[in-house]
């Protein structure tokens, strides 16, 4: 059975899905190269039926991760009638409840859909089903408590369920604006970044250098199960000024040094959205008596919260989709749709996110001739990139299939020496340009994790942050965080051997397992052809591209 997934929101991706495993994956952002895309994804669908060696004659069921267009121009309707909240987010007329993108995205393309897909039977699934089950079909649980939460998808913020193989019992839904999203987007905001979304993970790491003292009162109550934001300060237009109304001026630009105030607010949001999510799982695991965990929905992304819940000893397991926000919602409903018309399969898990395009050598031969680059060809590229790193080199590595998800892991990477201090100081300012005091992530053997970080055994989707062993912190400064925490992927050499065979060079010369990774992009979605790797290669500080078995090196 052949299962095609789409979402045309934010950060709109397809998947397909045969037999209840993934075949292929990309987000459209990766193909037009603008940032979190918005709209229908025309190039990502191409790129799954070709990897698949598949026509669209030959599409069974098309899933789209969305309500029916009509019962989602009801729900707006009942949301801005009943609950009177024309005044509260700026949106004042029926005609913008109308042409509300979510809805729009869908209008003309259905025909098109039917037109394309003509032996395909459409369906469509609800928001938050398409998370909970592009994390639990993934998990290779046969049953778990799933919890996924985000700013909100057709009018909801938080879906509470058990799953097992006869799907989802829903626990508790919350509605709304009272949302952890939102409360989390607007205090960013307040923060200085008020420009695109997406941001809220700085804030994650910006939290680190504060204390969590500040009066919360105003923005969110977590004393019971469930939380409660105010709307004032954390839902529409208007929040920054309520917010500035709490906590004095906002900060401007995130590229200026903060107040101790501003950064015990972001510490303080970090602190109470902890006990947040805490307490949904705490319920959630109550009700369910089942302790192995699945997470998804953008707020899922929050790797230091991840860690909590990892070490708290609440959970047994806890899984967590590489695309937990919207970019995952394709997979989840393709997912959901598979298992719901044919029940009892075997239990699909997920080992790696390299679903996407990948170029052989030969292709990538061909691009570099064109470049007027000088590049030369190495049968281990893997050592000879481990010892330029070992040197303090920075250098770009293009790899396999692309990673489907925000984290780059190991395919598309900026790599360097973890154990370099200025190392962090070089990337951040000459390659990334980004804030000085922006963390990074280590890549390590998965056999020496638990040497280096706490509790840290098995996180190959780089979703958790755990805290690094103490008599560790010296060897490895360019990858600890300032509260000492640290975001590891585990890596398997049956997983990815030749970013494995990376990783053991640089362990023979350095006697450290692991390197620094971040994402390879430079305020763009993460590179996805060679074309995009050479164009960010020539436009950033990095010393050398790894790319295939070529090594691409600057006019000097």
């Amino acid at each position: 059975m052949i299962v095609l997934g789409i979402t045309g929101e934010h950060d709109a991706s397809a998947c397909l899905i045969k037999d209840g495993k993934l075949i292929a994956m990309c987000e459209e952002e990766r193909f037009s190269r603008i940032k979190h895309h918005c709209g229908f994804p025309y190039k990502s669908i191409d790129f799954v039926l070709k990897k698949a060696k598949l026509s669209s004659e030959d599409i069974a069921y098309v899933a789209i991760a969305d309500v029916e267009p009509l019962e989602h121009l009801k729900l707006w309707l009942r949301h801005y009638i009943f609950n009177g909240n024309f005044l509260l987010d700026g949106r004042t007329s029926i005609k913008n409840v109308l042409n509300y993108p979510a809805h729009n995205n869908f209008r003309v393309p259905i025909k098109t859909i039917k037109t394309l897909f003509k032996n395909a039977e459409i369906h469509f699934v609800e928001h938050h089903l398409c998370h909970a089950s592009s994390s639990f079909y993934c998990s290779g649980f046969r049953e778990s408590s799933v919890v996924t939460f985000d700013a909100w998808g057709d009018l909801t913020t938080v879906l509470l369920s058990k799953a097992n193989n006869e799907g989802f019992d829903e626990i508790k839904r919350i509605k709304g604006i009272n949302s952890l999203g939102f409360m989390y987007a607007n205090v960013s905001k307040y923060l200085g970044y008020y420009k695109g979304i997406g941001h809220e993970g700085k804030v994650m790491g910006l939290a680190a250098y504060g204390e969590p003292v500040e009066d919360f009162s105003g923005v969110i109550d977590t004393s019971n199960v469930f939380f409660e934001t105010v709307p004032s300060t954390c839902y529409g237009r208007g929040t920054k000024k309520q917010l500035e109304k709490c906590f004095g001026e906002s900060h401007k630009n995130p590229f200026d040094s903060y107040s101790k105030k501003h950064l015990n607010v972001a510490a303080t949001l970090q602190a109470r959205f902890e006990e947040a999510i805490e307490n949904l799982i705490k319920h959630t695991i109550a009700v369910t008596g089942i302790k192995d965990v699945c997470l998804a929905g953008g707020v899922a992304l929050n790797c230091k919260s991840n860690g909590e819940i990892q070490k708290s000893g609440l959970v047994d397991n806890l899984f967590i989709v590489p695309a937990a926000g919207d970019g995952g919602k394709s997979v989840g409903a393709a997912m959901f749709i598979f298992n719901k018309l044919k029940q009892n399969t075997p239990r699909f898990k997920l080992e790696h996110a390299f679903y996407g395009p990948s170029f052989s050598n030969e292709e990538i031969e061909q691009v570099l001739l064109k470049s007027n680059l000088d590049f030369d060809k190495h049968k281990n590229i893997s050592k000879v990139a481990a010892e330029m790193i070992f040197e303090g080199k920075v250098i770009g590595w293009f790899q396999g299939g692309m990673e489907f998800g925000p984290r780059a892991l190991g395919n598309r990477s900026i790599l360097a020496n973890p154990c370099l201090e200025n190392i962090k100081d070089v990337v951040n300012g000459k390659v990334k340009a980004r804030e000085s005091w922006r963390p990074f992530a280590p890549s390590v053997l998965k056999n020496s994790a638990s040497e280096y970080f706490e509790n840290c055994f098995d996180s190959p989707f780089m979703l958790k942050a755990f805290y690094t062993v103490e008599n560790k912190k010296k060897e490895i400064p360019s990858v600890v965080h300032f509260d000492g925490t640290s975001r590891p992927q585990t890596v398997s050499r049956d997983v990815n051997k030749k970013y494995f065979d990376l990783i053991k060079s640089f362990e023979n010369l350095s006697s450290v397992p692991m390197v620094l990774n971040t994402s390879f992009n430079k305020r763009e979605p993460i590179v996805c052809s060679p074309n995009d790797a050479i164009k960010t290669f020539s436009s950033t500080g990095l010393d050398a591209l790894a790319i295939g078995d070529f090594l691409v090196f600057k006019s000097q």
